[in-house]
């Protein structure tokens, strides 16, 4: 394996050259636990925490998936037999067809709802979330669903071979988990994954929690966002390290969390608007261009969970610098290292 690791050192060098932010880490194991490679560089060294922005929603699709196997709800299930009716009223009225109680669960964890993403879009009267990412206002649930009302769906819930990927679909998976377990959404992980995975590391930060971990670049400034970023515990508030985050994929993609049969129906890909990823149930696919297939989860910040199937090989890791198109490349060419 001396070859492989000169392969993935020069990969990371090569980025750590580059680097923008103020650190770096990743983290590449096989399945069997034999082979390990870490590297980590500045404030992200000794396993430092870091926030995991959009891989959070693995964790949230394993809550859902986890209650789904107890039959506490279906894939299937209509979101009004269990949210309230003022939540869902005209947050999907596409082409003059109101589809707001037609939504399932379903459509949520695989982006096929066609609700519109608050945080890239814009309404007339206020910019996206991330166009104001960098001024850390604070935002709330409720503030979400109410902009996501004055955005336009872009498809009819189950149009074919249409996706749009939008977190007010993970986000509605909090009061949907609360009302689901009558406990909160940390309470859940907790349940479910932190304790049965022994995960020291990992937890979800609310406003007021101490901001001790390193904030992320951004065109050219590193920014801490404490205000925003307890505003998604099911899309994007999670805190983890590379170590943790390494035992979490493992577990997620080996059938340790949930049923194994819910597999097949999870790698039903459709495109998203960020090509060429493609989303399944809960993750994310990229496969193309000649590269091998990797799945998993990508964070806005440049955090990356990933199993690549070709080389049985998992990744972990964070850039911490908004650019989710460099972390792809960083981990295809790590998983290249393999061949």
């Amino acid at each position: 394996m001396k070859n492989t690791e000169e392969k993935l050192n020069k990969v990371y060098d090569k980025y750590q050259a580059k680097m923008k932010s103020s650190g770096m880490a990743f983290l590449v194991e096989d399945a069997t636990g034999n082979f390990k490679w870490q590297r980590e560089t500045g404030d992200l060294v000794d396993n430092q925490p870091f926030a995991i922005a959009s891989v959070t929603k693995l964790y949230a699709t394993t809550i859902m998936l986890k209650l789904v196997d107890q039959g506490q709800i279906a894939l299937d299930d209509r979101l009004n037999n269990y949210l309230p009716a003022s939540m869902l009223a005209g947050i999907h009225i596409y082409k003059g067809t109101d589809y707001s109680n037609y939504l399932t669960l379903r459509h949520l964890l695989t982006q096929t709802s066609g609700l519109p993403d608050y945080f890239t879009e814009s309404t007339k009267d206020q910019q996206s979330t991330m166009q104001r990412f960098s001024q850390d206002p604070v935002v709330t649930f409720e503030e979400n669903l109410a902009i996501t009302k004055q955005l336009k769906p872009h498809f009819a819930p189950d149009t074919k071979g249409k996706a749009y990927y939008s977190d007010i679909n993970f986000d509605l998976l909090e009061p949907l988990i609360v009302t689901l377990t009558n406990a909160s959404v940390a309470e859940n992980y907790q349940k479910y994954i932190f304790q049965p995975l022994q995960l020291q590391d990992t937890y979800v930060y609310t406003p007021g929690m101490p901001y001790d971990f390193p904030g992320f670049w951004m065109k050219g400034q590193t920014y801490k966002v404490p205000n925003s970023l307890g505003a998604w515990p099911t899309s994007g508030s999670l805190i983890s390290t590379k170590t943790d985050m390494m035992v979490f994929l493992k577990a997620f993609w080996t059938g340790q969390l949930f049923d194994a049969k819910h597999y097949p129906t999870m790698k039903q890909y459709n495109s998203i608007q960020f090509y060429p990823l493609k989303y399944g149930l809960g993750h994310m696919r990229f496969k193309s261009f000649g590269a091998p297939e990797i799945i998993g989860h990508s964070g806005s910040t440049g955090v990356l969970c990933y199993y690549c199937p070709k080389y049985d090989v998992f990744i972990t890791g964070c850039t911490n610098e908004v650019n989710e198109a460099k972390g792809i490349r960083i981990v295809l060419q790590l998983a290249n290292s393999f061949k």
